[in-house]
């Protein structure tokens, strides 16, 4: 649906009209020769933020960090840092047990926090739900077991890609796969 409102000082519209049980929203607003264009899009309330609280606050945007729970802090440094090329954020006191140690994966804004939340000791050493991504699944996997990486499954193509499996030094194990 495609409506026009002829007007030359248009600061503000705002329309909104109930058809058919669902709310009439818009979506784009655009001025093309001194004539204000509104597209309409049909909704249960979505983009309505007085019909739907969510859409008053700012949603996810992304993923910040992901933890890897660890028995001991400085060995797991040692391995993201020298044998996967992780460079440290941040490494400071967290209480008297541990440290929070944050890494960043060269190129990327997802972080990963090498820390075991009290009571989650069990955790350590099972399979991990972090996928890694690569551009060169073979040159990645023939790297990485250079510098003394453990994959438990070797490079394997499927038809969404290819994968192979590694683990830490805690033997936390996760996937390595291409886009």
């Amino acid at each position: 649906m495609l409506g026009k409102i002829a007007h030359k000082h248009i600061k503000n519209v705002t329309i909104q009209e109930k058809v058919h049980e669902q709310i009439l929203t818009v979506v784009e607003l655009a001025t093309v020769y001194d004539t204000v264009v509104i597209r309409f899009c049909f909704s249960t309330g979505a983009l309505d933020p007085t019909l739907n609280p969510v859409r008053r606050t700012i949603m996810i945007k992304a993923v910040k960090f992901v933890s890897i729970p660890v028995r001991d802090q400085e060995q797991a440094l040692a391995f993201y840092t020298e044998k996967l090329g992780f460079q440290i954020l941040t490494d400071q006191p967290f209480d008297a047990k541990q440290r929070w140690i944050e890494l960043r994966i060269p190129g990327s804004d997802t972080r990963v926090v090498l820390f075991t939340p009290p009571g989650h000791e069990d955790r350590i050493g099972t399979f991990s739900n972090v996928t890694f991504m690569t551009d060169d699944i073979d040159r990645t996997h023939q790297e990485l077991t250079a510098r003394g990486v453990v994959f438990t499954a070797p490079p394997t193509k499927q038809p969404w890609g290819q994968f192979a499996k590694f683990q830490d030094i805690d033997g936390n194990q996760f996937v390595l796969s291409t886009k």
